[in-house]
This record gives structure tokens, C-alpha cells and sequence, in this order.
């Protein structure tokens, strides 16, 4: 297992945050999602126990008149999703006051410019915290890591209660992809990669998806099976490559070496800027093909930088820049042919 000082340090903001709620009876709406959504559960449960923070876990639809809704950390609030804005658009009316808890944001300009001194909204990397204080710079936010790091995954995996009820599912998952918990260990890499919308489909074939493989978010008492489910497989191996952000989380919780790739947005890369560069056992792979800003940008944030570009001086600048490129590659092709 790793050493538990970074541990203990990137949960600092977000223990020291809950303990105002000690005593009090909050609502916990999760972020649905995959496998590492039900990491992210399983680690927010732990942190509002050592809290001494009772909680009621809701749905959408829930009435949260009146109430302090603590909304569940992770990566939706961003253009690819809609989970948590849709989520937030129901509440803000209601709650009396809501905490976002650590995520990654980009875009929802709209929603976020609705925030006012009832809403908290914790970011999980630096690079969200800038675009939300740009966005709304009156609304009270904060640096707050992954609620994952708050899984004490030693513990975890020395539950024989779980231990029994997951091991069936750990081996039909693995039998999907022809590997099993014997086969790893003799694997000198295992590679966990993403086949959904964030990859970057620079990547080579994995052997697995892993977290999409073992299902998301239900419960808060199937989620504790599928993050053990998780950290068990992902301890198994003498070494990992992912694109996956909780796959290496539970890498750097469990001490497994990790090689991690960044996602389609930049996400994994900013989170371990902010987080996972504190494990020696995990370290991000530059990616092979330079990264395109604009597929970067949030969708206000094009719309900006278009304004830019069509005042008549920056068309002039732009128009002498691409016209030096151009002579540029007519000059380099012609000398190539000679």
C-alpha cells in the first residue's frame, strides 16, 4: 500500500470543510456514473463518517426544501454531460444551501453565473477553480482533491464480508477480456484503457475497460462492492497503463506502479498536476500527438476568442501570420524538392 502522508494531506480541505456539519442532517445526491463515480461514493460516505456528518442519499427528484444538499464530486460538470447541471438546475431554488463537492468543471457558463452566496463549489484541480472564479467571482470556492483519496483502501481490502461477495463478480469481469487475478500477476503491464467519449484515440488497444466493465452508481452499499471490486483488481497488477483517472487513484491508494494518459479534455492531466504528481508510484505520459487548444477551450471561451479574431485589427494580425506560414511551407516543400 502507499505511505498515507499524501493521503492525509489532500483530504485536509474537504475534513476540515464537513466538520461544520457535525451534528446536522445533510442530503447526499451522488454523481451516477461508472466505477470510479462509485469510488468517489464510497470515499465521500468515509469522509462524512469521520465527520461525524449524518446524511440522507437522495434522487433527482427529491424535495430539498429548505435543506443543505452536498453535491457528489467527480467529472459531469462539464459539456459531455448533463447529470449534475440538470441536478442543480432542480435545487438551486430550493436548498437552502449547496456544496459541490470536489469536481472538475468546465462550461455551463450559464449555471454557474446563477450561483449565488447559497452555493459552495469545490474544484478538484486548479485549472477549474481559475474558470470558475472568471465565471462567477462572487460565488465561495475553494481546492478541494478527489473524494476518492478518502478511501482507506487497506481497510478496504481486508474486509472478508466483501471479499465474499465480490470475488464472483471480479472473476466473470475479468473473463470478459480473457484475463483473470492469476493471469495479472504474471502480466508486466496491464492496461486499463477508456472506450467512451473522453479517450483521445491516440492510445493502443487495452485489455480492458475497466471502469466501465464493473457498472456505476446505485447505491451506496453497491458502490462499497464495486470500489473494493476496483482497488482489488488494480492491486493484483505488477504494473498499470490508463486513461482512466480512478483506475490511477486506486494505482496510487494501493502503491501500483501507474503510467497515466490524459483524457480528451485535459481533465486527468490537471488533476495530477493538483493530486497524483504526490505519489512517486504514478506519472503522467505526455501524449504523443501535441495537444489542440481549442478542443480545450469551453464553449464560452471559443466564443470569446472568435469575438477576438473579428475585430479588424486581429483579422490584419491573423491574415499577416498565416500569410508567413504559407511562405513558409512553399519556401520548406521547395527546398525539399531540391
Amino acid at each position: 500500500m502507499t505511505s498515507i502522508a499524501p493521503v492525509m494531506r489532500l483530504r485536509e480541505t474537504v475534513d476540515h470543510f464537513l466538520s461544520q456539519f457535525r451534528g446536522q442532517r445533510i442530503l447526499l445526491y451522488p454523481n451516477p456514473g461508472n466505477a470510479g463515480d462509485c469510488l468517489i461514493l464510497t470515499g465521500t460516505v468515509a469522509a462524512l463518517d469521520r465527520a461525524g456528518v449524518q446524511y440522507s442519499v437522495i434522487p433527482r427528484q427529491a424535495d430539498v426544501t429548505g435543506a443543505t444538499v452536498l453535491v457528489g464530486g467527480g467529472g459531469n460538470l462539464v459539456p459531455l454531460y448533463r447529470d449534475i447541471s440538470d441536478a442543480l438546475e432542480r435545487f438551486l431554488p430550493r436548498a437552502a444551501r449547496i456544496v459541490i463537492l470536489p469536481h472538475t468543471i468546465r462550461g455551463h457558463s450559464r449555471l454557474l453565473r446563477r450561483f449565488n452566496e447559497r452555493v459552495v463549489v469545490l474544484c478538484r484541480e486548479a485549472e477549474s477553480l481559475k474558470y470558475v472564479r472568471r465565471i462567477n467571482p462572487h460565488v465561495e470556492t475553494a481546492l478541494g482533491h478527489d473524494m476518492a483519496f478518502h478511501i482507506d483502501a487497506e481497510h478496504l481490502l481486508a474486509r472478508t464480508d466483501l471479499t465474499v461477495r465480490a470475488m464472483p463478480i471480479i472473476e466473470a469481469s475479468l473473463a470478459t477480456a480473457g484475463l483473470s487475478l492469476d493471469s495479472m500477476r504474471a502480466m508486466p503491464r496491464v492496461r486499463f484503457m477508456r472506450t467512451d467519449i473522453e479517450s483521445t484515440g491516440t492510445c493502443s488497444a487495452g485489455h480492458m475497460d475497466l471502469s466501465a466493465t464493473l457498472g456505476g452508481v446505485s447505491c451506496v452499499a453497491s458502490a462499497e462492492i464495486t470500489t473494493f471490486t476496483l482497488l482489488k483488481i488494480v492491486s493484483t497488477a505488477r504494473h498499470i497503463e490508463t486513461d482512466r483517472l480512478h483506475v490511477a487513484i486506486a494505482a496510487a491508494l494501493c502503491g501500483v506502479p501507474c503510467d497515466l494518459h490524459d483524457n480528451s479534455y485535459g481533465k486527468n492531466g490537471a488533476v495530477f498536476a493538483a493530486s497524483l504528481s504526490s505519489f512517486a508510484n504514478v506519472r503522467l505520459v505526455e501524449s504523443s500527438r501535441p495537444a489542440n487548444a481549442w478542443d480545450r477551450l469551453t464553449p464560452d471561451e471559443r466564443r470569446l476568442s472568435l469575438r477576438r479574431d473579428l475585430r479588424p485589427k486581429r483579422i490584419v494580425k491573423r491574415i499577416g501570420f498565416w500569410a508567413r506560414r504559407l511562405e513558409g511551407m512553399v519556401s520548406n516543400s521547395m527546398s525539399s524538392r531540391h
